[in-house]
């Protein structure tokens, strides 16, 4: 249990231990399914005989996992509100490899996007344009805090992470060709105005105050979004989503006039 709680709580044993805690019997069963190596399951007994988990229980033991029942529950032991009776510690899988270069490769950079929940958001969304990074910039909640893990339905272990100074990341991207879209409240191109249809990295800044003005010289396009009435911006999980998504529409029309 006290691995469970270390690694639910502090973001430095994550990365010493290079695991993580999957709290949920549907995230459970998700991992096991995508090939994760899950050691270790802690159970509150007052849930073992739903089916859900039992069953997510089930296939854990099945591929190798011991097995604890927690005396008391897990709420005192994982960072979450509501536990859903039952928490794992798994491995990380091992980093993916990228292209930057790919012809149409699309990068998602997160700057200071301090919300689990936003970038638990933005995770499934890569996953869904089919993202060929995801860059962890400074200041970004990590993305195997349990928060995070729980937000990302899985994608965080489905959509390649890079992290590092976001500085390096962006001049590495530039090097490689790749067109640096940074998101503005105000003054920038509305996105159906640019060509998304090259590789692109989509650079996200804090819900608060934007991207760092440091980052300027290394942003190729400004963009934001056409926006009515009084709304001054939009949470950044949504604008990064419909940045995204327009890059797939862009290129889909592409594919079929091709």
């Amino acid at each position: 249990m006290a691995a469970l709680a270390r690694l639910a709580r502090q973001r430095r044993a994550r990365d010493a231990e290079d695991r993580f805690v999957v709290d949920g019997p549907v995230l459970l069963s998700d991992a096991v399914r995508d090939g994760l190596v899950v050691e270790d399951v802690f159970v509150d007994p007052d849930a073992a005989e739903r089916p859900d988990v039992a069953t997510a229980v089930a296939e854990a033991a099945a591929a190798g996992a011991r097995t604890w029942a927690v005396t008391g529950g897990l709420r005192p032991h994982v960072e979450v509100t509501t536990p859903h009776g039952v928490a794992a510690v798994a491995r990380r899988p091992a980093a993916a490899a990228t292209d930057a270069r790919g012809s149409a490769a699309l990068h998602v950079v997160l700057v200071g996007v301090a919300d689990p929940g936003n970038v638990g958001t933005l995770l499934r969304t890569a996953e869904a344009v089919g993202a060929a990074s995801l860059v962890v910039g400074e200041g970004t909640a990590d993305p195997w805090a349990p928060k995070v893990v729980r937000a990302s339905a899985g994608s965080v272990w489905r959509v390649p992470l890079a992290s590092g100074p976001v500085d390096d990341a962006l001049a590495t991207l530039g090097r490689e060709g790749v067109q640096r879209i940074g998101t503005a409240g105000a003054d920038g191109t509305a996105p159906h105005l640019i060509d998304l249809t090259g590789p692109v990295a989509l650079v996200l800044g804090s819900e608060a105050h934007g991207l760092p003005a440091d980052l300027a010289d290394r942003i190729d396009t400004w963009s934001s979004l056409p926006m009515e009435g009084a709304v001054e911006s939009l949470n950044v999980a949504v604008a990064g989503s419909v940045l995204a998504f327009e890059a797939v529409r862009q290129r889909s029309v592409q594919a079929v006039v091709s």
